[in-house]
């Protein structure tokens, strides 16, 4: 395989592990205690979002050579807009 290529099945396996990624993030964001200092809060919500983010980015990046690509370019891209879970659902 070429440098900076990628096999059709890859799009679709990123698109799995931005879904888990961002059950992940939203469950670390959920066990923030109420009483938590407000610069901790913030801190750990940048940290449960940073890898989300990274992984939308690099899926933006990766041409659509399909539907399927394109519905979970889509979903990164609301990920990237702030409305993911508005566009996919909190389902796991």
């Amino acid at each position: 395989m070429k440098p900076n290529t990628y096999q059709p099945s890859d799009l679709a396996a990123l698109g799995n592990v931005l879904r888990k990624a961002a059950l992940e993030s939203q469950a670390i964001i959920d066990a923030i205690p109420e009483d938590a200092d407000v610069e901790d809060e913030a801190t750990v919500i940048e940290l449960a979002i940073r890898p989300v983010d990274a992984l939308a980015g690099l899926i933006l990046r990766m041409p659509g050579r399909n539907g399927s690509d394109n519905a979970i370019r889509s979903q990164a891209q609301a990920w990237m807009d702030g409305n993911y879970w508005a566009t996919v659902g909190a389902t796991s």
